[in-house]
């Protein structure tokens, strides 16, 4: 099973367990939404919990990306709902079970049900959460689905990822260090000048700042949505808020987070500068420019091979079948193990030429030789040091592969039905903004 951190979050808890962390480790999770697989019926109803049993003890499940979670099923589509650890000791439904993180993965913890108990006293501010007990997974369902804002009960306000989940929990419990956590492992979005091309850290970026509530202000947001309802489409960067913090440019500078939502916070300069302080102390900032220059050693390989910047190239990879409603249904944008190039195989290769070329038409192959139809991811690869060189895969047919861990699929990525005479048709086209796939039929 092949598995790589699939955010700042994982990042950190990699390095906590490496450093044997366990504390920090836990401490990293407060107010995280975790995914929890649940069971359904055949309606779609939610009937009860996914559960593993090791000898005589019974472990919950919880993971912390859709990706460590397809890591484990192998691609699966699992039904889940998010709950944050204090949610889950709040309604656990049996003192005898144990909560496993991430199980079966490089990042995996145990924690039994005593744990979960301090979890809740700490946590628990009468924020009016169902006893403990009460926690049957279609309650919890029901109960996740029905979020709203304390703050303004007529209005339901629907997080867009695990991101702003963890934010609103916070913000119900009045938990402000799980949302700085939450906000320093994420992604955020950064409005900046149509044609501006440079980032924060780079020579002669300009940070775009508005006058909000009275003081000017670097407006930054955790989702597509959020910055549409604020600003319409506008231009954007994608950037590390780590980035943002370590490099924040003027302590006369508010950073405001999600303004006018339920999730929006501001942070005056000063606090910015001292959370990037302590960001440095407990080694975020350190992954942080590990992961820089890993991406920064990969860019100038390829320059140096080349000569100049690497063309894209356009990479292919076979699903199985199983796979395939995983990325439809649960916006999967991920890929593991053997890819190739397009150009290698070439296009309208008859379905059963094709698997044989790629060495999928063996014994332990997901695919059958009756298949009339299979599909297929198809995107632009830049030259950023994370295909390595291609290189004929024993027993696994005639073409030049890549083998990859994890590599996520750029916006404009093509999901592909192709046909028994080898004929692709386009069904779905990956929105990275939206993190989902929209139909293309």
């Amino acid at each position: 099973m092949e598995w790589t951190p699939a955010s700042g979050l994982e990042r950190a808890l990699l390095d906590a367990s490496q450093r044997q962390d366990h504390d920090g480790y836990l401490r990293l999770l407060n107010g995280v939404g975790l995914l929890a697989p649940v069971r359904q019926d055949e309606s779609g109803r939610t009937v009860g919990w996914m559960t593993s049993t090791v000898g005589d003890r019974t472990y919950l499940l919880g993971y912390t990306s859709p990706e460590s979670l397809a890591a484990v099923t192998g691609g699966q589509d699992v039904p889940w709902v998010t709950a944050s650890l204090a949610e889950l000791a709040r309604r656990w439904p049996d003192p005898r079970w144990w909560l496993a993180i991430n199980s079966g993965l490089p990042i995996e913890v145990l924690i039994p049900p005593e744990y979960l108990a301090e979890s809740l006293a700490s946590a628990d501010t009468g924020s009016g959460g169902a006893p403990v007990g009460d926690l049957s997974a279609e309650a919890y369902a029901r109960a996740a689905a029905a979020a709203v804002d304390p703050n303004a009960a007529t209005t339901v306000f629907q997080p867009a990822n695990e991101v702003e989940s963890a934010m609103l929990a916070a913000t119900r419990q009045g938990d402000t260090d799980a949302y700085l956590k939450a906000l320093m492992l994420a992604e955020v979005l950064l409005p900046r000048p149509a044609g501006e091309l440079a980032g924060p850290g780079d020579a002669g970026f300009t940070w775009p700042t508005v006058e909000f509530e009275g003081r000017q202000c670097v407006p930054l947001f955790t989702s597509g949505d959020r910055l549409v309802e604020r600003y319409g489409d506008v231009p954007f960067a994608r950037v590390e808020a780590l980035a943002v913090i370590r490099d924040w440019p003027d302590l006369s500078l508010t950073l405001t987070l999600n303004p006018g939502t339920p999730v929006g916070a501001s942070l005056p300069g000063p606090e910015v500068r001292a959370l990037a302080e302590w960001a440095a102390e407990i080694g975020l900032i350190d992954i942080l420019e590990r992961s820089e220059r890993e991406e920064h050693r990969g860019e100038r390989r390829d320059e140096q091979l080349s000569g100049q910047p690497a063309e894209p190239q356009i990479l292919r990879k076979l699903l199985p079948p199983q796979h395939v409603a995983f990325y439809q249904r649960r916006g999967y944008h991920m890929v593991s193990g053997y890819v190739h190039r397009l150009s290698d195989v070439g296009e309208g290769l008859p379905l059963a030429d094709l698997r044989r070329v790629l060495g999928l038409d063996g014994p332990g192959s997901p695919f059958a030789a009756s298949d009339q139809v299979a599909h297929a991811v198809r995107w632009p690869a830049h030259g950023d040091g994370r295909y390595g060189d291609a290189f004929p895969v024993a027993g696994a047919g005639s073409a030049l592969q890549f083998r990859v861990s994890g590599v996520p699929l750029p916006h404009g990525a093509v999901l592909c039905r192709i046909d028994a005479n080898g004929a692709e048709t386009v069904v779905a086209r990956y929105d990275a903004d939206a993190k989902q796939w929209l139909d293309q039929q």
